[in-house]
């Protein structure tokens, strides 16, 4: 075939929610900060000039409504080195929120966006 073949990152490890976040459920993630956790490794742009690592990124997100544990990771991070991991793992659990409360669908969440 002449499908373009893409190589798979170096690192290819769990992110796992932090321990105070057990037995929680995931109520908000902040979608912004998933975004730039993905730029740091080198799969985004901030400005139109630079190139983009097609081997680096996240997948298989924990979904909201999921319960935090030791066995279930919030996402799979790939990335080229230990650096860029530990920098994304950071942002990424940051981003997530988590609380005993499972809120149901009358429980909306807004999150209001400003730009200077």
């Amino acid at each position: 075939t002449n499908a373009m073949r893409i190589s798979s990152a170096p690192i290819i490890r769990p992110v796992m929610p932090a321990e105070e976040d057990w037995g929680k459920a995931l109520v908000e993630v902040d979608t912004r900060q998933l975004g730039l956790a993905v730029v740091d490794l080198g799969g985004g742009r901030t400005h139109s000039g630079q190139s983009i690592d097609h081997s680096v990124g996240c997948t298989n997100w924990m979904r909201r409504g999921s319960l935090a544990d030791s066995q279930v990771p919030l996402a799979f991070i790939h990335a080229r080195n230990q650096v860029d991991f530990d920098r994304a793992a950071r942002r990424i659990q940051q981003a997530f929120l988590f609380s005993e409360k499972l809120q149901t669908s009358q429980d909306a969440i807004v999150i209001e966006h400003r730009t200077a």
